[in-house]
């Protein structure tokens, strides 16, 4: 595609989410690969709440109770 597009020796880096196949796919073809910061923080907060899902729903109950 790149060749069809006329900008294959254009493109020194990709941006993707940090999975395998994107990461040798960059390497592959001879680009750096930068991870998606976005979806880096998005993964930790995800994984961040699910730790504190307990307290979350307790402070919830308290909330609605009064609510």
């Amino acid at each position: 595609m790149c060749q069809e597009w006329r900008i294959d020796g254009k493109i020194v880096a990709i941006v993707s989410d940090s999975t395998a196949n994107m990461i040798a796919a960059a390497k592959n073809l001879g680009w750096q690969h930068i991870p998606w910061f976005a979806h880096i923080l998005n993964l930790k907060v995800q994984n961040a709440v699910s730790e504190i899902s307990e307290t979350k729903s307790k402070v919830k109950y308290v909330v609605e109770y009064f609510k």
